[in-house]
């Protein structure tokens, strides 16, 4: 009777651990899946707002992360008039829409005396550029945790 208890207890066991192993990778997998095509989504809608009344050319670059949750998405754009030109980038998180940071590099036609401006949210400011860059990365590359 015993040897046959632990027979059960030990099929359990066994039975459990697979079922966790199948829920987390294998249904983990599924629900990443998902996510990650809700972000591209939402990024190209995020786009598609951004894009409105603008000239420039825009690529886009989306990411979502899962430790947080968040879907990114990262707009660059190209410009050229007849006073300057330039590029830049706007962080964007795409579920909110709410712009996290920008960073934008001028050439004033003539003055050859390029400038880069970064910022990070509304109301921290201007910050270095490579702090900007760090912020950017943090949420872009693949789950990093703040």
């Amino acid at each position: 009777m015993k040897k046959v208890l632990l027979s059960i207890i030990a099929t359990l066991l066994v039975v459990g651990l697979f079922a966790v192993y199948f829920k987390t990778h294998i249904f983990g997998k599924s629900n990443n899946l998902d996510s990650q095509a809700k972000c591209a989504t939402q990024a190209q809608k995020t786009l598609s707002d951004y894009q409105k009344d603008r000239l420039q050319d825009f690529t886009q670059q989306n990411h979502y992360n899962k430790n947080l949750n968040k879907c990114f998405v990262l707009i660059s754009y190209v410009y050229i008039d007849n006073i300057s030109n330039g590029n830049g980038e706007v962080l964007f998180d795409a579920y909110e829409n709410n712009e996290l940071a920008s960073y934008t590099y001028t050439d004033i036609s003539g003055k050859h005396d390029p400038s880069s401006l970064c910022l990070i949210g509304k109301n921290n400011g201007f910050v270095s550029c490579q702090k900007y860059k760090n912020f950017v990365n943090q949420r872009m590359e693949e789950d990093n945790k703040l």
